[in-house]
């Protein structure tokens, strides 16, 4: 009966532990300005091809066409204006549930040029309406 007494508290040490890391990492990577929020992303590329969607490949989400300036984020509302690098982009899309809302999906006309875009990390802000 200890053991199971001692390992639920441990448990419970350890779990409160993660929390409070991961709150600290989040108020640590969003600065809250003015303007908006600065987020540290890690920023993808997808097209409309049936491998990298669903059986709707230019419908998005939202129930939109893709359009260019089209992003994914499975946090932000739609309609959420993003950006990265001096280039304004709208969420209208969601990317697979396994992502987090540190990741960002930018939509491109075709797949050659998702890949050439690649992925990288950088900095997205945010922009508050």
């Amino acid at each position: 009966m200890k053991l199971a007494i001692l390992i639920s508290l441990v448990l419970i040490l350890a779990l409160a532990g993660v929390l409070s890391k991961t709150k600290y990492v989040i108020e640590v990577k969003n600065e809250v300005l003015e303007a908006g929020i600065r987020v540290a992303a890690t920023i993808s590329h997808y097209s409309s091809d049936p491998s990298q969607t669903d059986d709707s490949p230019l419908i998005t989400a939202s129930n939109k066409q893709v359009y260019e300036g089209l992003i994914a984020n499975n946090c932000w509302s739609f309609g959420t204006e993003v950006e990265i690098n001096g280039k304004r982009y709208t969420v209208d899309d969601r990317m697979n549930r396994r992502y987090g809302c540190e990741y960002f999906d930018i939509w491109m006309d075709s797949a050659d040029k998702a890949i050439l875009a690649g992925k990288f990390q950088e900095e997205v802000r945010v922009l508050i309406k």
